[in-house]
């Protein structure tokens, strides 16, 4: 089923268990979900390792848009190398094919165990490694508990807080002397590695799949997709001037570049600014947003707002900034990949870079 954008996806209810496996074997709850297609990703990685997963209580979050969450249980003697299969790197982050978004619909598997006759690999019989954290009693809360808060609040504090202290600098003193070339994309370059740095660790640390925040394998399709988003938004930029009036307050001074190796360092600096702030934005702030907040449109307005915080030094532009987010935002949802809107946010970039330098 295609992923809508303002609501949860429907997922089939998944069938009964066979009463077999309930009758003779105890099945324990590994983790809890917000989203039923987190937690199939995390199941279908089990499969993978031949480790049979059920997904309980996916319809009622996805009924009722609240917060119940999505849990993912496995066979009470299987528990331990679950853990281990989902901790590895591998683990539920290689579960779809690389060219694909998403699947079209979720299977809910096979409920058939595995023999108890049945050999095992020498990794499955792995000691167990250290556990994750404990979920379980925490179903009911999945969208309010403060852990979740406060690491969005180490994000922001990270990538988002000192940008918007920059912005409203810049908007009220503007400072009117212009850094070198060198010194204006170096740190340009800079910045957007101590940002991406961190923020995936932090990603890594939170124990969600990478493709749950859109990182996966880059295709062409992805560079077809961001380029039409690019032209959406250069029609956009172009309606708010020509027909609103709407002009940046900003007096940008863009060092001009002389010679191939500067105009590497340009490309390469744009490049990166616009992976991070996409990684930040659509793909870390509006995935976990909207597991705080267990809304979409929530979600998708806060992340807009703060995109826009951070280009306040536009002044009444900045409402194209809010604009351009949520065009962002909306294709993110929709395709659930990064690379689009990092390629659209480039080739943004690229232009109005050369606007100015022309």
């Amino acid at each position: 089923m295609r992923l809508g954008v303002f609501r949860l996806p429907a997922v089939l209810t998944p069938e009964p268990e066979p009463d077999e496996v309930r009758a003779s074997e105890r099945i324990v709850t590994l983790a809890s979900f917000f989203s039923p297609v987190e937690a199939h990703v995390s199941r279908m990685a089990l499969e993978e390792a031949g480790i049979p997963a059920w997904v309980a209580d996916e319809a009622l979050g996805t009924m009722y848009g609240v917060a119940i969450g999505s849990r993912l249980q496995v066979r009470a003697r299987d528990e331990a190398t679950a853990r281990e299969v989902l901790s590895s790197e591998s683990g539920a982050a290689e579960v779809f094919p690389p060219d694909s978004a998403a699947p079209a619909s979720l299977d809910t598997g096979s409920r058939t165990p595995v023999p108890e006759g049945e050999p095992r690999s020498p990794e499955e019989e792995a000691p167990q490694s250290p556990e994750l954290p404990d979920t379980e009693g925490a179903e009911a809360s999945v969208g309010t508990q403060p852990r979740l808060w406060l690491e969005i609040l180490a994000v922001l504090c990270i990538a988002v807080i000192p940008d918007v202290w920059s912005a409203v600098y810049v908007l009220l003193w503007q400072p009117r002397e212009q850094p070198s070339f060198a010194l204006q994309y170096v740190s340009l370059a800079l910045r957007a590695l101590f940002v991406s740095i961190p923020v995936m660790f932090v990603m890594h640390r939170s124990h969600t799949p990478a493709r749950a925040f859109g990182i996966v394998r880059v295709s062409a399709r992805d560079v077809a997709v961001g380029a039409s988003i690019a032209v959406l938004l250069l029609g956009l930029s172009r309606w708010l001037y020509f027909q609103l009036d709407i002009r940046s307050a900003s007096q940008d001074a863009f060092a001009v570049p002389e010679g191939v190796p500067q105009y590497c360092l340009l490309v390469a600096a744009l490049a990166l600014n616009a992976f991070a702030e996409e990684l930040v934005v659509r793909g870390y702030l509006i995935t976990r947003l909207e597991m705080a907040t267990a809304s979409l449109p929530m979600a998708l307005l806060l992340s807009s707002a703060l995109f826009a915080a951070y280009h306040v030094y536009h002044g009444p532009a900045t409402i194209q900034v809010f604009l351009a987010g949520m065009l962002l935002g909306i294709a993110f949802l929709v395709w659930r990949r990064l690379w689009p809107v990092v390629i659209a946010h480039f080739l943004w970039d690229v232009y109005v870079v050369y606007t100015h330098l022309r």
